[in-house]
């Protein structure tokens, strides 16, 4: 869709397909096309009007990063990502798993796992130094796959034939070490966003572990928490319990 707009196959005040089309267009999930659509508007490249729909906006010579920020709530979302970037790989070997890697994937220090290094870049240039274990038979399974576009939760999807069901993820912030700092860009030492991710199967449990590290200045994490449940704190009746009846409240962490 962002081919169609950006070589004025689809011009401005052109109506986009809905959702639903969309998802029968593409074959993918209202997540994943919510959040393309939502990487479009913040390109600059079409403006979502409630009720009425999304529609292609005039194009501005300078445009906006892709990078703004990006809403990570579900493995669908994590597919839509890897779609919008580009990985290099920088190197993949068998490695001996260390405490760190052994505890995440649930095996013994030591045991024999597959890594991969790498760099994810966007339209702002590279933006991620990423480094992924995952258990040795996976590893030798996905060596051989293209894994320059898409996720690699999408490549162990289908090369593999596992059912992901869950990740977990820590995010912190640490220093940039001189690996990261060479290939990020930036000085030793420099601010980076770190998030271990840990993908887990339904069939064997934990299958890959991955520590990334991405510049604030072209990547920023957001996290929708929506309330699922009545708040119990205001007296039943009362004004303030109506209101929470009425509402769910959205929070955005960023």
């Amino acid at each position: 869709m962002r081919s169609r707009i950006l070589s004025g196959d689809v011009g401005p005040g052109t109506a986009l397909p809905t959702e639903h089309q969309l998802m029968q267009i593409y074959e993918v999930s209202r997540s994943v096309v919510r959040q393309a659509m939502q990487v479009l508007e913040w390109e600059g490249l079409v403006t979502r009007n409630p009720g009425r729909g999304t529609f292609v906006r005039e194009q501005s010579k300078s445009p906006i990063s892709t990078y703004a920020g990006w809403s990570l709530g579900s493995l669908d979302e994590l597919l839509a990502f890897g779609l919008h970037t580009r990985l290099t790989v920088l190197g993949k070997n068998e490695v001996a798993a260390d405490a760190q890697v052994s505890a995440a994937l649930e095996i013994s220090e030591g045991e024999t796992v597959y890594e991969l290094r790498g760099v994810r870049s966007g339209a702002d240039g590279i933006f991620s130094y990423q480094r992924n274990f995952f258990l040795r038979d996976i590893g030798r399974v996905i060596d051989s796959a293209d894994l320059t576009q898409g996720s690699l939760l999408d490549v162990m999807q289908a090369c593999v034939k596992i059912n992901l069901v869950q990740a977990s993820q820590v995010v912190t912030a640490v220093a940039a070490d001189k690996t990261a700092a060479k290939f990020l860009g930036v000085d030793v030492g420099a601010p980076l966003l770190s998030i271990e991710r840990m993908f887990i199967s339904e069939e064997r449990g934990p299958v890959e572990y991955g520590v990334m590290l991405y510049r604030p200045d072209r990547y920023r994490y957001i996290s929708k928490l929506t309330r699922t449940t009545e708040h119990n704190s205001a007296a039943p009746g009362s004004n303030t319990d109506a209101l929470h009846k009425r509402r769910r409240l959205a929070l955005n962490a960023f």
